[in-house]
């Protein structure tokens, strides 16, 4: 998703999401999210999660039985309207970032599709000016009767005054189910280098002939910064979209 859509995309559901901030604050490993499995409903919305002005003629909001677990689901109808990929019909909820800056988010959920919808769920940081800065977007496309559980991670980023969490649906047909939408944090800030290695490093840059054109790099092979899936191997792997389409 450009940088320009993905504004777009923030901007569209921040219009009528801020008087219905979710203020959930949490420490590391809890969900942060309200009603992550669609159990409480009003209507035929889910509780806590917010349902833009500007999207609700792009589609119908359902809350179904058949759960990954528990009693309910969320599903996304899309119709013919539903054909900006930068503000896609779905449901979000924004949680204050302060107490996560710098800190790594975890994201998963379960989803399902059928009839040529794609659910993603996206999760942004986002700026005190509504500028979009670090992300993740996990998807499904495949039409299957099982749900399917996805996830990813991102770091919030330093300027970040929200985190924005979004069900939506790409397409104009079809539907997509969500369930068990998890957001947990890890426990530390994100890696960085080590004081001592930091001191060394400036000492390095201090000391060298500027126009040596001479760099160093340290690497700390003993912190694990991301795991990669086993299964992100094989073939027929794209690069899309830096990754969020892969």
């Amino acid at each position: 998703m450009s940088s320009r859509l993905v504004r777009k995309t923030i901007l569209g559901m921040l219009f009528c999401f801020c008087c219905g901030i979710a203020a959930t604050m949490s420490g590391q490993g809890r969900n942060l999210l309200q009603n992550p499995g669609f159990e409480n409903a009003n209507g035929n919305l889910p509780s806590s999660w917010n349902l833009d002005d500007s999207a609700k003629s792009k589609g119908q909001v359902g809350i179904e039985g058949r759960a990954h677990s528990g009693r309910n689901s969320l599903r996304l109808n899309p119709n013919n309207r539903n054909t900006d990929d930068g503000n896609l019909f779905g449901v979000a909820q924004l949680i204050p970032a302060r107490e996560f800056v710098g800190r790594r988010l975890n994201i998963r959920a379960a989803m399902r599709v059928n009839g040529g919808a794609v659910a993603q769920v996206i999760a942004f940081s986002i700026s005190a000016q509504f500028r979009p800065l670090s992300n993740a977007i996990i998807a499904v496309s495949d039409q299957r009767s099982d749900f399917e559980e996805v996830s990813g991670s991102f770091e919030v980023d330093r300027e970040a005054a929200q985190i924005l969490v979004g069900c939506v649906v790409k397409g104009t047909r079809g539907q997509a189910w969500f369930d068990d939408v998890v957001l947990t944090a890890d426990g530390n800030a994100a890696v960085r280098l080590p004081n001592s290695m930091a001191r060394t490093e400036t000492a390095r840059n201090t000391n060298a002939n500027s126009n040596s054109g001479d760099a160093t790099v340290s690497v700390d092979a003993s912190r694990v910064i991301r795991t990669v899936p086993r299964l992100l191997y094989g073939t027929n792997i794209e690069w899309i979209n830096n990754a969020n389409g892969i």
